[in-house]
């Protein structure tokens, strides 16, 4: 069964979020869903979240899109950052996995936590986030043509779009 609905996924909780009637609610019940389809992205359920897929020749690329939200102090005069000497405040919300309250004059960072993982024509996801773990899926012999690539590209492998581009680059060879 198909259903439409606005949806969009909470990189910090992990959760797919819809709205219907109104109301903004998570989706639950995993277990009972073969995937989810956001714009043109395409989600699958895994471990009680939910994973990217994008599907290449021979190759298929999982993102488990992650992040956190850290606290880097508060605003002060100008717009300053300051961290009030050896004093850290820690917002009880942030521990909750609740939004934080905006109100205040806490300055706050998202930061990527993304995992990867590939297969290989259909075979069980690995786990990836580095580049040397990543040449490890690959013959020895083309790990030199992946590391020139990264190189002349300017890879990083902390950007999903830079990952995307190198698993596009495998999949042409």
């Amino acid at each position: 069964m198909v259903t439409k609905v606005p949806l969009n996924y909470d990189c910090i909780n992990q959760e797919m979020h819809f709205i219907q009637g109104g109301e903004q609610l998570i989706l639950d019940n995993l277990d009972r869903i073969e995937s989810v389809t956001v714009g043109d992205r395409r989600f699958i359920p895994h471990a009680n979240h939910f994973l990217e897929v994008i599907a290449f020749s021979d190759y298929t690329l999982y993102i488990d899109w992650k992040t956190k939200i850290a606290n880097r102090g508060k605003k002060g005069a100008m717009g300053q950052v300051t961290h009030g000497g050896t004093i850290t405040q820690a917002d009880v919300s942030l521990m909750r996995h609740e939004a934080p309250d905006f109100k205040d004059t806490n300055v706050y960072e998202v930061i990527p936590q993304n995992t990867y993982y590939l297969s290989v024509d259909g075979e069980k996801m690995k786990k990836f986030n580095t580049l040397k773990a990543f040449c490890k899926f690959f013959p020895q012999d083309k790990e030199a043509s992946i590391r020139e690539f990264v190189t002349a590209e300017k890879i990083d492998m902390q950007k999903p779009e830079h990952i995307y581009k190198l698993v596009r680059f495998i999949s042409s060879q």
